[in-house]
């Protein structure tokens, strides 16, 4: 099974498909918000996503369990927003515009201890960790175009990962630890490609 993001009744809700034949076996939400970016946690009974508010930029980030119990995480009146988990299932990085500008910010899995882990001039977003949790990798813009940094899940010096002639986004960590995955377009079109997870 697998979770996605569909307009199937005007509006974005959250559904549990069957990988083998596409069948809707479950609608697990069911608002007029646009709900997105659901991730499992370890459990699979249980993940986290993103709602925008009705429309508003008050995006926030919801746990929510199979069985339809749902807890807000996030409250800030403005954009909380593209939620990841851990592979251990105790933390979540996502970004948020709460301090002016759009950074990355991580909390616990219940909501707790929320924290911010970049600071620079452009946007930080697309947060993911490495598969040891020791690492938030993410997309910035602080450089004039986006491309792919990673800054260690306690904080500190972030480290930039790519260096290309297009815009790079959306970067994932292969959960044998092995590959950087992300979009880009340094060949003139929005590709998918990777280069070796190299950081200690």
């Amino acid at each position: 099974t697998f979770l996605t993001s569909a307009n199937r009744d005007g509006d974005g809700d959250i559904y549990l498909f069957d990988a083998a034949t596409g069948e809707v076996l479950q609608q697990l939400t069911d608002d007029p918000n646009l709900d997105y970016q659901p991730r499992w946690l370890p459990d699979g009974r249980s993940f986290i996503y993103a709602s925008d508010g009705d429309g508003t930029s008050d995006d926030e980030i919801f746990l929510m369990t199979l069985d339809g119990r749902r807890t807000q995480l996030t409250d800030n009146g403005t954009y909380d927003g593209f939620p990841a988990v851990s592979a251990d299932g105790q933390y979540i990085a996502f970004y948020s515009g709460r301090d002016g500008d759009y950074e990355i910010y991580v909390m616990d899995i219940d909501g707790g201890n929320q924290r911010r882990l970049t600071t620079s001039a452009g946007r930080d977003a697309s947060p993911s960790f490495s598969p040891d949790g020791r690492w938030v990798v993410f997309e910035s813009e602080r450089g004039g175009r986006y491309e792919i940094y990673a800054i260690p899940f306690e904080g500190g010096e972030t480290t930039r990962l790519t260096d290309s002639d297009g815009d790079t986004f959306v970067p994932i960590i292969s959960p044998d630890g092995q590959w950087l995955m992300f979009q880009s377009t340094r060949g003139g079109e929005m590709d998918i490609y990777r280069q070796p997870w190299e950081l200690p």
